[in-house]
């Protein structure tokens, strides 16, 4: 097996428990999902800030769990 197969596996696979920036996005309305989805695709805005933004909406979102969402190394991307 070359390293590029190594790492095509280890990439691919996302283990631990559900993410929960997905299982968010999931609960909210059209608007409010597509206003997160530009958040998340927006450089300028800080992880920080979304985390933040979420949590004074009521949604518990620590800045590790966005951005992981955003990296792409949670377990389940939306």
């Amino acid at each position: 097996m070359a390293l590029s197969d190594a790492l095509k596996i280890e990439t691919a696979v996302k283990q631990g428990p559900r993410c929960r920036m997905c299982a968010l996005v999931e609960t909210l309305n059209k608007d409010d999902a597509a206003a997160l989805a530009a958040a998340f695709a927006d450089p300028t805005v800080t992880s920080a800030a979304i985390s933040r933004a979420l949590e004074r909406e009521g949604h518990k979102a620590p800045g590790e769990s966005v951005r992981r969402h955003r990296d792409g190394r949670c377990a389940g991307t939306a």
